[in-house]
């Protein structure tokens, strides 16, 4: 009996040995890069050649096996972390055989967290035969979208190779790298991407779930501009309506966005709304169904005619004039009436709708040349002539079921409560993610957060008295 104690407790100290041993390393490595103090790394060094900015330094590491997220003007490595987690994910790996990395010993290590959110620089040591170089390395809270082109970004499509870091994909529970060989093209006016897929080795060809928002092979980038300020005002505008889509039973409707870090051929090109591009096959429109881009319409010079014969023919009064413009107002964006939306036609419901196409100046932010509309910007009504048209020619009955529409959209998704939610929400991925301490202007972005939230208080107030009247006035 004795002996099986003897040998139980030799082996508990043997198991508690190899723990110990096991939390050593993974305290002395991260990301599969041994950390060393300053000290020890100069003595490695010592005697070697230093090179300031190595060129190529992106061809010398990879990160699970694919290519680091890199910005030559500041020297610096971007990679991809879920913030919820403490123990740092995925690992480096060298690309020669006489090159090795170590990572500088940096007390922020021990809370992977903060050093996130607050943008903290870490540095690398790449030693490659009888030289060396640093680089600096960021870890971020948000995915990263890295492009790669041989030719230059144009409007005209050229070939693209895609890799998408995602912390936590839904889709495998765990981090994840999806590439894609692609075309990509750029509107110069707007700054928006366009990605279209064209060779996989998946099952389902050139279609990919990106960021949880389903298979499809075209994409969107959409810039989240100097001029707006405003990610969490664009997200909140997508929450709008997909919540009005779902209270009204038209979730085919919807469009997903996600936020996500572009870099372009080692540029940094900033935050961008990831969305699949609004087609024929994203709705699955049938025979006889059609879409029409706003931008297309506009060609013709006769864009208001258009939409007006369309939604305010007698035939169609029943379509989405009051949920579209329900979005309007409890966004604020007047970009969406005048020219970001899509019209589509559904022909087994003979109905019409409105759907939006990208958010910019939305929840209190107005282009310079109405800057003055935000003094009182919770009580600025976007002009909205088919609504407009279609209250001055509505029955009593009518006026009072929009009224009765509006009320039910307040009753649950447009509810103040969790408007606030979502936007605290947002503010919070943000945060969490590094994107504000690193942006420069933090405390900018900090007071344009809760600016949206008081609008967003005061703004929902204002419509239910706007809505309420019946006459809209």
């Amino acid at each position: 009996m004795k002996e099986k104690i003897r040998w139980i407790c030799i082996l508990l100290v043997l198991l508690f040995c190899v723990f110990g041993i096991a939390r050593w390393i993974d305290k002395s490595m991260v990301c599969g890069v041994q950390i060393i103090s300053t000290d020890k790394l100069m003595e490695l060094t010592e005697g070697m050649d230093y090179v300031e900015v190595a060129e190529n330094i992106e061809e010398l590491i990879c990160f699970e096996d694919q290519s680091v997220p890199y910005n030559k003007k500041t020297n610096t490595f971007y990679v991809s972390q879920n913030t919820d987690t403490v123990s740092f994910d995925g690992s480096f790996t060298v690309l020669e055989n006489n090159c090795s990395i170590y990572i500088e010993k940096d007390s922020c290590l021990e809370d992977k967290s903060k050093a996130i959110q607050e943008g903290h620089l870490f540095k690398l040591w790449i030693v490659d035969g009888q030289i060396y170089t640093t680089v600096n390395l960021i870890f971020t809270g948000l995915p990263i979208l890295n492009l790669q082109m041989e030719q230059e970004l144009s409007e005209e499509e050229a070939t693209c190779h895609l890799m998408l870091h995602n912390p936590y994909d839904e889709e495998v529970n765990q981090y994840s790298i999806k590439t894609s060989e692609s075309l990509m093209k750029e509107k110069i006016a707007s700054g928006t991407l366009s990605l279209k897929l064209y060779k996989k080795d998946y099952d389902d060809g050139k279609k990919l779930n990106l960021l949880s928002m389903g298979k499809h092979s075209s994409w969107k980038l959409y810039p989240v501009t100097e001029k707006d300020r405003n990610p969490v005002g664009i997200m909140l505008s997508a929450y709008v309506w997909n919540s009005i889509c779902e209270t009204e039973s038209k979730m085919n409707l919807q469009r997903d966005f996600r936020l996500v870090e572009v870099f372009l051929n080692g540029e940094y090109y900033g935050l961008y709304c990831m969305a699949p591009k609004t087609n024929e096959t994203y709705l699955n429109l049938a025979e006889g169904d059609y879409l029409y881009r706003i931008e297309d319409v506009e060609n013709t010079d006769n864009v208001e005619d258009f939409v007006n014969s369309i939604f305010l023919d007698s035939e169609n009064r029943h379509s989405n004039i009051c949920d579209y413009n329900f979005f309007l107002q409890a966004t604020g964006s007047m970009k969406n009436a005048e020219e970001d939306f899509f019209v589509m036609y559904d022909e087994s419901e003979d109905f019409y709708y409105r759907i939006p196409a990208k958010y910019t100046f939305c929840f209190g932010e107005f282009p310079a040349e109405q800057g003055y509309l935000s003094m009182e910007a919770e009580k600025y009504i976007v002009q909205d002539d088919i609504y407009a048209s279609f209250i001055q020619e509505s029955t009593e009955q009518e006026k009072i079921k929009v009224t009765e529409q509006w009320n039910v959209l307040r009753q649950n998704g447009l509810s103040t409560e969790n408007l606030l939610m979502q936007a605290q929400q947002y503010q919070q991925l943000l945060e969490q993610s590094g994107y504000f301490a690193r942006s420069g202007n933090e405390e900018e972005l900090m007071d344009r957060c809760a600016q949206v939230q008081q609008y967003v208080t005061k703004r929902m107030d204002y419509l239910d008295c706007y809505y309420g009247t019946i006459d809209g006035k």
